[in-house]
């Protein structure tokens, strides 16, 4: 029987109310499936508009701003899309509680294998950001995920056949199979697969889910420290530069796309929680919210 690992990373946020998500996917994969998690104590929701200070938490405040866009389709556009963040349910004070009573309800759901979480402005910026301050969190939090993975193979002395690693609040389509994208790395043992790469130039994969075989897991999953195995010409300082896709093939591994996916994925967020952890035409409207700055303009 094929053994399959997910390794989650990063903060929780949505976790609990998108595990239907997650296990509807992980019910289609033909073997036995264990799950790991790293992430951090503390759970700060995404802010709305990521670039900018924060969620906008005054409705009128920011209709005021409105003004700022010429009189017309512009103006009339934000004020809608405004109005319809503000009629959605609002559950952002669930997604805000500590991460341990989050897991606690998680173990119940995934039976956790192995667990580790760490103050997100602790043990992470007292210590690993000083050694590599270039590196972002999210790619630290992707190798510890690994890394429990592996020590569990040392401790059973087993190794598995593949490792998806992703997170918590990541929407599959409904009609995706992940099982085929296990088929295609027993197939290719020595590629990376991910999605993002035919509209990166190949290079620059999304950093929302990767799948391979364990071995090859182990070595790209050391992007966040930049150094093993790649020569005297990687330069750490300059990490953020350096693409996934980049690092990945200097340890001579292929990196590919995954399987075609029926519709792009998404991100179950704190203002999804009223539509469904299914419902991706919703979902990709709401995130688009999420990554566009709020930007005025001068009349």
């Amino acid at each position: 029987m094929k053994r399959v690992a997910i390794c989650f990373n990063g903060m929780l946020r949505t976790a609990e109310y998108n595990a239907e998500n997650i296990l509807h996917q992980a019910n289609k994969i033909d073997g036995e499936v264990d799950f790991f998690i790293h992430t951090w104590v503390e759970n700060t929701p995404k802010p709305l508009h990521s670039k900018g200070k924060g969620f906008i938490t005054n409705y009128a405040k920011e209709i005021e701003k409105c003004k700022d866009f010429p009189e017309g389709y512009q103006r009339n556009r934000k004020i809608s899309e405004l109005t319809y963040l503000y009629t959605l349910p609002s559950t952002s004070n669930d997604v805000r509680k500590d991460s341990y009573s989050i897991l606690s309800n998680l173990q119940d759901i995934y039976n956790f294998k192995f667990v580790e979480i760490e103050p997100y402005l602790g043990s992470f910026s007292k210590y690993f950001s000083k050694l590599y301050p270039r590196a972002p969190h999210h790619w630290y939090s992707w190798w510890k995920s690994v890394q429990l993975k592996s020590q569990y193979e040392k401790i059973y002395k087993m190794k598995y056949d593949c490792v998806i690693s992703t997170r918590t609040d990541i929407m599959f389509p409904k009609d995706f199979n992940i099982q085929k994208d296990i088929e295609l790395v027993e197939k290719n043992k020595k590629t990376f697969f991910a999605t993002g790469l035919a509209y990166n130039n190949g290079r620059r994969p999304n950093d929302i889910y990767f799948i391979s075989s364990s071995d090859v897991m182990d070595v790209a999953s050391q992007f966040c420290f930049g150094t093993e195995g790649v020569g005297p010409d990687w330069d750490i300082e300059k990490n953020r530069k350096i693409y996934v896709s980049e690092f990945i093939m200097k340890h001579g591994i292929d990196v590919e796309e995954a399987s075609p996916w029926p519709e792009p994925y998404s991100i179950y967020r704190d203002k999804c929680i009223g539509i469904g952890p299914f419902d991706l035409k919703k979902s990709i409207e709401l995130e688009k919210y999420w990554y566009r700055r709020f930007r005025s303009v001068k009349l």
